[in-house]
This record gives C-alpha cells, structure tokens and sequence, in this order.
C-alpha cells in the first residue's frame, strides 16, 4: 500500500493497526532522516543497536507509544529474531516510491526500486514501512492490505 505521507504516517498505522506489529521484532533502520540511537533508558527496557540499525524484540504496545516514528523513518518487521549488517536508506531518496506508473518515466527510480527489492528479497521481513514522501507499507498478509483499505479508504467511514 502507498499514500501520499500527507494522508498517513506511521503513527497512523500504529494506531490503527497495532496488531500487525506487536509481538514482533521492529528493526528500525531509518529514523527521521538517521539512525535511531536508544537512550539508556530505552537499552534498559530492550533496544539494542548494532551497525546503527535498531532493534525491539517482541514490540509491545508500551514502546510503540514512544518517540521511535517521526518524519523519513523506515522499518523492518520481522517474525522472529534477526539482524542486518548494512542496508540503505531508501527513504531518504527525494520521491522514492514503489509506484510503478513513476518508473516508467524516471529510470533512476526504477534502479532505487530495483535496489529495494533486491534488499527485501535478502532480509526476508514479513513486513516493511516506510515514510518518507510517500507512506509505504509491504506484508506477506493480503488481509493486512485490505484491512487498511476498509478502514482508510472506505467511503462509508470518515476517519
């Protein structure tokens, strides 16, 4: 699914939408325009850092309450414990979308594309996020999909 940031944010699903992401581990690899570097305190509660990638696992409803999502975050879900020694910040690229309809006109964007499913066919998540100029989420669950449809996009439902 992808919307214009204007229209939802990752705030947006993590209250709409808690259940697609707690109980797994949340790896934060973009947080507003950087790294997320947990506090002490966050250290003390269960994050971790390691390559300046973050790391929750089994996210609860306590820490999705925190200030983990801003602006240009981008987010890998994964069913159980994994980590990533490098990736890119693809939401950070000005525009980056998934669209297909915009690669046609822009081969620069298709490569980023490219580069992207190459990415997520290597660090097989369950889920990915991202936020930048466009709100971008990917699961395995169609049903996710259509949840979000219903509940966003539904024109019997004003919220």
């Amino acid at each position: 699914m992808e919307v214009s940031s204007e229209d939802k944010t990752i705030g947006d699903l993590v209250r709409d939408f808690p259940n697609f992401i707690l109980g797994k581990q949340l790896t934060i690899i973009c947080f507003d325009s950087d790294s997320f570097i947990p506090t002490e305190e966050e250290t003390q509660r269960g994050w971790y850092s390691k390559n300046e990638i973050a790391y929750f696992d089994q996210i609860n409803s306590e820490e999705l309450e925190g200030p983990i999502y801003d602006n240009y975050d981008q987010w890998l879900i994964f069913d159980f414990s994994t980590e990533i020694s490098d990736i890119d910040l693809f939401v950070n690229y000005s525009g980056f979308s998934l669209n297909t309809e915009n690669h046609q006109k822009d081969i620069i964007t298709k490569s980023i594309s490219d580069r992207f499913w190459k990415m997520i066919e290597n660090t097989k998540p369950s889920k990915f996020i991202l936020c930048g100029d466009f709100f971008i989420y990917g699961t395995l669950l169609k049903s996710e999909i259509e949840e979000m449809s219903r509940k966003w996009f539904s024109t019997d439902n004003n919220s």
